[in-house]
């Protein structure tokens, strides 16, 4: 093989190996942008429901206070129209740039916001129906899905914001699994 035609093949072969890297360390760089976008909106999104946290667990409180004490007929029920989550509503398809361990405990958290708002959907549509230990019982599972969303949130939101920070350290991708 003459030497003009062996530079030329191994220039084709650097240049061919440069590109692939590129496109891998680009992959990955873009993932890793999207997946610390996705834990920033996540973890604000969760942390501005904190606040209403306390005041929400009063509420159901004082209903079950108000209800052993005989005193349900100075209750007042609003009407309810069920919040949407925004940003999470948005970021489902990508939740998997997390990683599977905060994606599971995202879905916790949001799968308990979602139970509160159900019980309390049904409570103030309805309470004129229930007998006063069922009524005292969905408040009560109101509190409960509130205190596993707070417990289990508050820590999550300081992970996904960690993520959020994370920088980008690229590694090579593992192209065969390990046994």
């Amino acid at each position: 093989m003459s030497d003009t035609l062996l530079a030329a093949t191994i220039g084709g072969l650097v240049a061919l190996t440069v590109a692939l890297l590129t496109q891998f360390v680009a992959e990955a760089y873009k993932r890793h942008r999207d997946g610390n976008a996705v834990a920033a909106a996540i973890a604000g999104e969760l942390n501005s429901y904190a606040p209403a946290w306390p005041l929400l667990k009063t509420q159901a409180d004082t209903w079950i206070a108000a209800i052993r004490s005989g005193r349900r007929g100075e209750l007042i029920f609003r009407p309810f129209e069920r919040p949407t989550d925004l940003i999470i509503g948005e970021m489902v398809s990508k939740l998997g740039l997390l990683g599977a361990d905060q994606v599971e405990k995202v879905a916790l958290v949001y799968g308990n916001i979602r139970a509160f708002r159900n019980v309390l959907e049904v409570i103030l549509r309805d309470h004129s129906s229930m007998t006063d230990e069922e009524l005292v019982g969905r408040c009560q599972a109101c509190i409960a899905a509130l205190d596993r969303s707070h417990r289990e949130g508050l820590p999550l939101v300081g992970e996904l914001r960690a993520r959020a920070r994370k920088p980008f350290l690229w590694s090579s991708p593992k192209l065969i699994a390990p046994a």
